[in-house]
């Protein structure tokens, strides 16, 4: 578990463009300043290291969709899940 929340923490930062030392899970992307787009290219990475597709509607990034993924830690649950239910590892 600990290697899926620094990997997303990881991956939020750089495309945050913000320091991995001040992320955590309760970090919120509104405080990263990150706009539906990085989210869109947080989710492809995150999709492409972990080898899964996450259920997130690109096409539906209102106040409902935005409110799912509000915090890294929210995320980060969510990748945990997806990996659990695919039996899914990530790639090295």
């Amino acid at each position: 578990m600990a290697d899926i929340e620094n990997t997303v923490l990881d991956i939020i930062a750089v495309k945050a463009k913000v320091d991995r030392a001040g992320l955590s899970r309760a970090s919120t992307m509104a405080d990263l300043d990150v706009d539906s787009l990085d989210v869109v290219e947080i989710f492809f990475e995150i999709e492409e290291v972990f080898d899964i597709s996450l259920p997130f509607n690109a096409n539906e990034t209102g106040k409902a969709e935005s409110a799912r993924f509000a915090s890294a830690g929210d995320v980060i649950d969510l990748v945990t899940a997806e990996l659990a239910r695919k039996g899914g590892r990530q790639r090295a």
